[in-house]
């Protein structure tokens, strides 16, 4: 009843309504002061969501900044556009030149000097009558010469300079990678065994038609062969392989045109030709089927008084037996 009595007393003394004016509230026998409202906590797919927002926007932000080349102010948004940009030094801005790049001319300047290199090369066989083993040593030789005296120049400077020119080469580096090469030689091999099923097929004349294509193709390579020495065609391949894929990607669009209508035009001639050997290999066989005919009436003429002479044809039911009316 005290407790009561008190409490009703407080309640009169500040009134609820003053009570909440002033932001308490009735709580526990007194007035205390109201909790301030919290936020509503997001659901976990929002949360995900938000997770997954973030992490592309930071993705966009590392893009747009690697992408503009050397400069020092990191663009896009997200974590990246807090990060100071940093200059690389340019070995490590530059990834390694690969085949596809040196054949399409991605770098001028290294495909130019490979394409130098090589023509020079072929130039030096094809017409300056040097061996492809003298011309390799003789630049090994220049190149070990010219080493030899800058080398052994740069050290004696060190003494004026005080610092090496030329720092001894660091060793041990994987050159030649395997993980790299296994893939090459794993279609290599590949391609090896699917030659030689094609040609053990076409040596046992499991397919006639391929059989006789192979026949054809390996006349036309003897042909060439004749015409045009071997250095020849290596240096006219060289030549294509350097500048084929470069020439089709420029005039893509007219190449393909063209190469249509030849295709167009060789499919007519083809059918042509095929319509032209069905026609003749149909009259073959009937010149074949009727001079066969002939030759074994002949063959049966000659050889039935000679199977009716004979005791042992006789025997073995080939001669010729005598008809039910006789």
């Amino acid at each position: 009843e005290e407790f009561a009595d008190a409490e009703a007393g407080e309640r009169r003394r500040f009134g609820e309504g003053r009570g909440e004016k002033r932001g308490l509230i009735w709580e526990d026998g007194r007035f205390a002061k109201k909790a301030p409202d919290m936020p509503e906590m997001p659901s976990v797919s929002d949360m995900v969501e938000e997770t997954k927002a973030a992490a592309a926007d930071a993705v966009d932000g590392v893009k747009s900044s690697t992408t503009t080349g050397g400069d020092e102010t990191a663009a896009g948004e997200g974590f990246a556009s807090f990060m100071p940009a940093i200059k690389l030094p340019v070995s490590a801005t530059k990834a390694p030149a690969t085949l596809k790049d040196v054949l399409m001319w991605r770098n001028p300047y290294l495909t130019g000097l490979i394409f130098g290199t090589i023509n020079v090369i072929f130039m030096l066989t094809l017409f300056g009558g040097y061996s492809l083993l003298r011309v390799f040593s003789s630049a090994l030789l220049f190149y070990l010469i010219v080493a030899f005296i800058v080398v052994n120049l740069s050290k004696v400077a060190v003494g004026f300079t005080g610092k090496e020119l030329i720092p001894p080469p660091t060793l041990g580096h994987k050159y030649i990678r395997k993980e790299v090469w296994i893939k090459h030689f794993e279609k290599a091999i590949d391609f090896g065994n699917h030659s030689i099923d094609v040609v053990r097929k076409a040596m046992y004349c499991v397919d006639n038609k391929q059989t006789l294509q192979l026949c054809g193709i390996a006349y036309a390579l003897s042909l060439v062969g004749r015409l045009i020495p071997d250095m020849v065609l290596l240096y006219l391949a060289f030549l294509s392989v350097f500048t084929l894929p470069i020439v089709y990607e420029t005039y893509q669009e007219d190449i393909d045109k063209y190469l249509e209508q030849l295709k167009e035009i060789l499919a007519k001639y083809y059918e042509e030709g095929k319509e032209q050997m069905n026609k003749q290999t149909a009259e073959m066989q009937k010149t074949v089927g009727k001079k066969m005919g002939e030759l074994k009436k002949q063959v049966q003429e000659k050889s039935g008084p000679m199977l009716e002479k004979s005791p042992l044809a006789a025997k073995m039911g080939l001669s010729s037996a005598p008809k039910k009316t006789e």
